[in-house]
């Protein structure tokens, strides 16, 4: 018990979900990309990222890490990313609803760049 509670002190505490521009189109460079950054690159960005896995950068997200690609363009439902921030045993990282929604939506648009 006492080893979970130091586990979860020196977990780092997510950044707020970054405000969403009125009229941004749904792209990676727009919307996605600071989102990622901001709730994820703690673990999965720099030089170390957890799992292979760099979200902090269109080709690191696209490219995936250790377990294959996380993002498939069009493909919500069979994207790693999607999978793990749907699950049952949550994430680490857990995107809110609003933020996975707008995740989904981009994979579903063909999860552009720009």
């Amino acid at each position: 018990m006492a080893a979970m509670a130091m586990m979860a002190m020196a977990q780092p505490t997510p950044e707020p979900t970054p405000a969403v521009p009125v009229g941004a189109p749904l792209t990676y460079d727009d919307v996605i990309g600071p989102l990622f950054k901001s709730r994820c690159g703690m673990c999965h960005g720099g030089g170390s990222p957890v799992m292979g896995l760099d979200l902090t950068t269109y080709g690191g997200a696209m490219k995936g890490g250790q377990n294959g690609a996380v993002i498939i363009p069009n493909d919500p439902q069979g994207s790693l990313l999607v999978q793990k921030q749907s699950g049952a045993q949550p994430h680490f990282g857990q995107l809110n609803p609003d933020e996975l929604d707008m995740v989904i939506e981009w994979i579903k648009n063909g999860a552009p760049e720009k």
